[in-house]
């Protein structure tokens, strides 16, 4: 390596991402440098910078030429649709950020002159701007992201199939395979509606002391007043404390049921949680706003078929009730309880509709056909159906409509589970925070996601 490695790195996950990095480097025979917005963490000057841009920006100092200079439009259009905070902010507000972190960016890739990029898939503006500004300079950027599926994660900076694994095949497809059980449940899956009145005020409470708390920090500290994290937390958690208390009224109107007729003909779709890097970063700008974009294809799919909706368990009580509502008053739909195991359902549907999800894969595994609003990473041709973002859906569903006619599409073929194994990796990554992993897990983490890296530098080294 020419130069060292610039790591990614927040409070919580400082010790994984270090450590990575180190072992990375320790077998280049080279150095890392952590970046972070967070002082404590930030070691290559990122931080001090980004703070003297948003002081020359308010001063007229700095302006938006230089993001002129360095990005194109559709870049920066592209920066500031796709992240949470910067899209709830006001304009000018998300312009002078923006500003302020192209100035210390810049500066830091001068200054460090890295040859690789290391974090966590995108999920901020900030780990965005690093990307492309670093792609721009000839830096290899390389993303970690885990999978749904135990003991496997996959390489990818913002959700696409970025490098391909070889290795381990057998190991890695034992592991997809396991999802196949029937009784498989993710542990984040709500187990019915019985408790959840107490389960929703407890979030309530646990909302309501996360806006207090990233508020008074926000305030009292000028240092983490522009912080990403504490000011997208805080906005994020005023808009729900409103929502939970909303949600705890008419709770009993979330509760679902499952429709035994017509189950072959249906439509699946489970909804995922919302804001996540996973629909904000990995689909079409049309998605961002998903439950629009989820009501509008719903609605074309109702027209045609009966419609099965499953709410994520993780969004009981932070969407608001209009969208159940208006989901309920399309003809065909219905609801499930969020508590419904999807395996148990994958094989009597006729078809799985997702924006990015993982049940997608699950389908597919199975042989049920998919419909994708966006290209997920696990995407087989003849298997998912991707809807075109810039045509309305309306017009696609003759398209659609066959598509799901042409019925299961049996087992996958060794060749599409191999393929899908390659765009995996053996090993356990986990975005706990770093204190809830065990020295076991830990070191497992360092060393297979290290050594994932290694392939990847490896392979770009032989180019």
């Amino acid at each position: 390596m020419s130069g060292p490695i610039l790591v990614y790195a927040r409070p919580w996950n400082a010790r994984v991402f270090n450590s990575i990095a180190k072992f990375v480097a320790d077998e280049l025979n080279g150095s890392y440098v952590t970046v972070s917005e967070h002082s404590e963490v930030d070691r290559s000057g990122y931080l001090d910078g980004f703070l003297e841009g948003v002081r020359s920006c308010k001063n007229g100092v700095l302006d938006k030429s230089l993001v002129e200079s360095l990005l194109t439009l559709d870049e920066v259009e592209d920066v500031i649709r796709r992240c949470r905070l910067l899209r709830s902010i006001s304009r000018d507000e998300a312009i002078m950020n923006l500003t302020a972190a192209v100035y210390a960016i810049e500066a830091v890739l001068f200054r460090v002159k890295p040859s690789l990029f290391l974090s966590l898939t995108i999920d901020s503006y900030v780990i965005h701007l690093f990307a492309i500004m670093a792609r721009k300079r000839g830096v290899l950027v390389v993303g970690v992201v885990p999978s749904f599926v135990k003991g496997l994660f996959r390489l990818s900076i913002q959700g696409s199939v970025d490098y391909k694994c070889p290795k381990h095949r057998v190991d890695k497809l034992e592991r997809i395979s396991s999802v196949l059980d029937t009784n498989y449940l993710p542990p984040f899956v709500d187990k019915g509606f019985g408790r959840r009145p107490w389960k929703m005020f407890k979030d309530l409470v646990v909302e309501w002391v996360r806006l207090s708390y990233y508020y008074a920090v926000r305030r009292a500290n000028p240092v983490q007043y522009y912080n990403y994290h504490a000011w997208s937390t805080e906005l994020l958690s005023a808009a729900r404390v409103m929502l939970r208390a909303k949600n705890i009224l008419s709770w009993w109107s979330l509760s679902g049921h499952v429709v035994e007729r017509e189950m072959s003909r249906s439509v699946y779709v489970p909804l995922q949680y919302t804001p996540e890097c996973t629909v904000d970063y990995w689909a079409g700008h049309e998605c961002i706003n998903y439950e629009s974009r989820m009501l509008e294809v719903i609605s074309a799919m109702a027209s045609m078929r009966p419609v099965l909706v499953k709410e994520h368990p993780a969004a009981i009580g932070v969407r608001n009730p209009r969208f159940y509502n208006q989901l309920k008053s399309i003809r065909g739909v219905s609801m499930l309880d969020s508590g419904t195991s999807s395996n148990s359902l994958l094989e009597e549907v006729a078809a799985v509709l997702v924006c990015t999800g993982s049940v997608g894969c699950e389908a597919a595994l199975r042989g049920v056909p998919v419909i994708a609003l966006a290209e997920p990473y696990y995407y087989l041709d003849g298997r998912v159906f991707l809807v075109d973002g810039t045509v309305r859906v309306v017009d696609q569903m003759d398209a659609i409509e066959a598509f799901i006619s042409s019925g299961h599409k049996g087992s996958l073929t060794s060749g599409e589970l191999n393929s899908l194994a390659e765009r995996h990796s053996l090993g356990t990554f986990s975005v706990q925070h770093d204190s809830k992993i065990t020295t076991e897990q830990f070191q497992s983490c360092v060393q297979s996601v290290g050594r994932a890296v290694l392939a990847v530098v490896e392979q770009a080294r032989a180019r």
